[in-house]
């Protein structure tokens, strides 16, 4: 968090900036803000021997969602004018973030366990989206285990009567 909100507030106003002066560079510092808080958690991350927790990476695979779900909804029904102004640079950013956080993670865990811990981040939120929640820790399951958890998750389903599932509510 300490790294996070001096980065996300610095990032707004950079933001905010490239808007008013309609000057891509202030877009570019903007994301670049970003970029460095990313790897300033990741540093920390590796000095602490952590890594990122199943919570850290639902909200930041959510918020990275949703901004790129704001991106396009704003492509089609801002005026003209604005969306030729901002496509490029908010599209190139949100793109070059996708590709940081790729680029991380294939540095990190390798490309198998990348691709079940990208898998089992948007399983979670799916689920937790349906309304359910998880009664197991997904943090004490082994890496080699992802796969076959993922593959439990989708079989399960939502609303059964595994002891894995509690109906959230």
């Amino acid at each position: 968090m300490a790294i996070w909100t001096p980065a996300l507030f610095a990032a707004a106003v950079l933001f905010h900036a490239g808007y008013l002066y309609e000057n891509n560079w202030w877009f570019v510092s903007s994301f670049g803000a970003l970029i460095i808080a990313f790897c300033g958690h990741v540093i920390a991350n590796a000095v602490l021997r952590t890594g990122f927790t199943a919570g850290e990476t639902a909200l930041g695979s959510t918020l990275l969602v949703a901004a790129t779900l704001a991106f396009l909804v704003m492509i089609l029904v801002a005026p003209d004018e604005l969306v030729s102004r901002l496509q490029l640079p908010i599209g190139l950013g949100l793109g070059v973030l996708v590709l940081v956080v790729a680029i991380s993670m294939l540095i990190s865990f390798g490309p198998r366990r990348s691709f079940e811990s990208l898998m089992l981040s948007a399983i979670i939120i799916y689920v937790q989206l349906r309304g359910c929640r998880i009664a197991v820790d997904v943090d004490d399951i082994p890496p080699r285990h992802h796969l076959r958890f993922n593959v439990c998750l989708c079989a399960v389903f939502c609303g059964t009567d595994s002891p894995a599932w509690q109906r959230a509510g």
